[in-house]
């Protein structure tokens, strides 16, 4: 993997490489952002040059580079969660590998992993191998918010901000790793929110395209159904209630199609577009009134959902709701 295989987060990939060509390097780094933005992924891949004798080469081969490939580097430390979070025995274990020098190279590197899941104990012991590294250490924390880092482990490091993936170049991701003719590349557009880790996600769930089906089923029948079809339709939601917002965005995308198509007729702001024919069958069943109202609807539950309410009274609500005239 290179700078040039990502996808997006163009000024950071210029930045990493311009302080590798000018070899000025710090000795902390804090990537922060979203999850899917490939905060991860640009770290390892700015370790892997920095453990480089190459460091500017492009798919290098050299013995660093290839053991780095294959997840063996003895420079490399690769610092991850239990359960969660990251306890201080985590940290001591990293002082004691500190100490000593690098086996392959100059620098020794280690990497944390979503680092806002580190204790206090565990950053104020941080805290104090960042006061004094040794010269060849290269501290990189990997967070989705980084103000659940002390300040004084903050202004320790160098802090690099990843920006959503615009809806091309997420367009761009899609057509290079499947092919052009995808046809339901709008829905996945806007399924991913603008992070190609998302639709990657997507991409890897089997079953997400009979999953699709079913919920755009409940959405365009939801004015007819009756109550035992309404509690079907919650047991189905509760069963996948580890991609509950997902579900609840293929709502919510069914029903703005339904507007946009009522307002516009333009079938290319569609993000079903694949869906057409179903959504000009449905499109006279509801008034623009009620699809502004059951989108304000959905949104409103999957706030709730985050704060961890009664997920099945919930959903009932939300059902209900969405029957109103």
């Amino acid at each position: 993997m290179e700078f040039k295989d990502i996808i997006g987060q163009e000024n950071l990939k210029r930045v990493l490489i311009n302080s590798l060509n000018e070899q000025q390097i710090s000795h902390a780094y804090i990537f922060c952002g979203e999850d899917g933005l490939g905060k991860k992924t640009m770290a390892k891949i700015f370790s892997k040059k920095l453990l480089c004798k190459n460091m500017n080469e492009s798919d290098c081969k050299c013995k660093s580079c290839m053991v780095f490939e294959n997840e063996t580097h003895p420079d490399f430390f690769n610092i991850k969660k239990d359960g969660n979070s990251i306890g201080v025995d985590k940290i001591r274990q990293m002082q004691s590998q500190i100490v000593v020098s690098p086996i392959y190279g100059a620098k020794k590197i280690f990497l944390i992993n979503d680092a806002e899941k580190l204790t206090k104990e565990a950053q104020n012991a941080l805290l104090k191998i960042m006061e004094e590294p040794p010269h060849y250490v290269v501290i990189m924390l990997v967070t989705n918010n980084s103000n659940m880092l002390l300040e004084t482990i903050r202004s320790r490091a160098i802090q690099y901000n990843f920006s959503k993936n615009t809806r091309d170049e997420v367009r761009k991701y899609l057509e290079t790793k499947y092919g052009e003719n995808i046809s339901n590349i709008n829905f996945l557009i806007s399924c991913s929110d603008g992070k190609i880790g998302k639709v990657v996600e997507i991409m890897n769930t089997d079953d997400i395209n009979q999953i699709r089906d079913v919920v755009i089923d409940y959405a365009s029948k939801i004015k007819l159904m009756k109550m035992n079809e309404i509690l079907n339709a919650i047991d189905f939601f509760t069963q996948n209630k580890d991609r509950i917002e997902l579900l609840l965005n293929m709502m919510t995308m069914f029903f703005r199609d339904l507007l946009i198509l009522k307002q516009t007729k333009d079938y290319e702001l569609l993000t079903n577009i694949d869906k057409r024919d179903i959504l000009i069958h449905r499109m006279d069943e509801f008034s623009c009134r009620e699809l502004i109202r059951n989108i304000e609807t959905i949104t409103e539950a999957t706030k709730y959902i985050r704060r961890n309410v009664n997920f099945g009274l919930l959903l009932e609500v939300m059902f209900l709701k969405l029957q109103e005239e």
